[in-house]
């Protein structure tokens, strides 16, 4: 069962929880019910396991099955947000002449706030996937209000909702950045820090 439930005292963010439920009725001596017990148990990690090869799978297939590129960056997106439990909103963007970065997937941003950060491209202060492009390196803003790498969109980003961001930077083998993957967040729960996982690059493969 998918849950929606605050992830600890003074959060303000829901957080989506997978748990399985067995039900026992409680009986009396003659047979009568007088209660039900009711266990539940934490699949959450479990099931976001499952989600994000089931998405992963779809992604290769569609690839073997030579799908446009836009179609295959959309189906790891979409389950990259579904893995974080529907809090984060993923963009995938791609480099194209000079230091330009385009969206070529982005299921659940804002088409505002998408422009805008196809706007600044790669550069020193490009909000989250902008920026990680240009060091080549993980990004972490954990107060987009504040961070001064989101300065050239700030508006537009906290009149989207969203509060914390982190990207990196997707490499060739030769190190070439291909372009930037990044996720923003509502809001990050206090006491935590904007990035749960360990970030550091995305590397394309070659062809075995």
């Amino acid at each position: 069962m998918r849950l929606l439930l605050l992830s600890g005292p003074g959060a303000g963010a829901l957080q989506t929880y997978y748990v399985d439920f067995v039900y026992m009725a409680l009986r009396e001596a003659d047979g009568s019910v007088s209660g039900v017990l009711v266990h539940g148990v934490d699949v959450t990690e479990r099931t976001r396991a499952n989600l994000l090869a089931l998405g992963q799978r779809g992604a290769l297939e569609l690839a073997v099955a030579n799908a446009p590129l836009e179609d295959v960056l959309d189906v790891l997106a979409r389950t990259a947000e579904e893995y974080a439990g529907g809090t984060v909103l993923a963009g995938i963007q791609s480099a194209g002449a000079g230091d330009s970065l385009r969206h070529a997937a982005a299921p659940s941003l804002p088409q505002g706030l998408r422009e805008e950060l196809d706007a600044l491209g790669m550069a020193p202060l490009g909000a989250a996937g902008g920026t990680a492009a240009w060091r080549a390196e993980a990004v972490e803003s954990a107060a987009i209000a504040t961070d001064p790498l989101w300065a050239r969109c700030r508006a537009a980003a906290l009149e989207a909702g969203v509060r914390a961001s982190r990207a990196l930077p997707i490499l060739s083998p030769a190190g070439a950045v291909l372009g930037a993957f990044s996720g923003t967040t509502a809001r990050v729960p206090p006491g935590t820090r904007a990035t749960t996982r360990p970030w550091r690059c995305w590397r394309t493969r070659r062809p075995s």
